[in-house]
């Protein structure tokens, strides 16, 4: 197993999880903001790199592996509630278009 004890890989799996938590949560806080949250997105993406740099950060004194794939999992625990939510957004808007288009 790489040399990696069992509660190694139990502090990995809570930063991932954690990572992925929080961005679950922070894209609900960001679907709730709405419209308010328009011209704010550039840093909405600033402050979630900065949280994914800090798991990434713990992850890099657990793990001996190559950065590239240290960052991978990282940003891939944390971008997927984020692209899940976005893309919910747009259908939404879509949605309130084509509505909106057949009044």
């Amino acid at each position: 197993m790489n040399g990696m004890s069992l509660g190694a890989v139990s502090v990995v799996v809570n930063i991932l999880l954690g990572l992925f938590f929080w961005a679950y949560f922070y894209d609900r806080t960001i679907a709730r903001m709405g419209v308010r949250g328009e011209g704010w997105a550039w840093l909405q993406v600033v402050f979630g790199v900065f949280v994914t740099l800090v798991g990434i950060g713990l992850l890099d004194v657990l793990l001996n592996w190559n950065a590239f794939f240290i960052s991978l999992l990282a940003f891939s625990a944390s971008g997927a509630p984020m692209c899940w939510g976005a893309w919910k957004r747009h259908q939404e808007a879509e949605a309130r278009a084509r509505k909106a288009m057949q009044e």
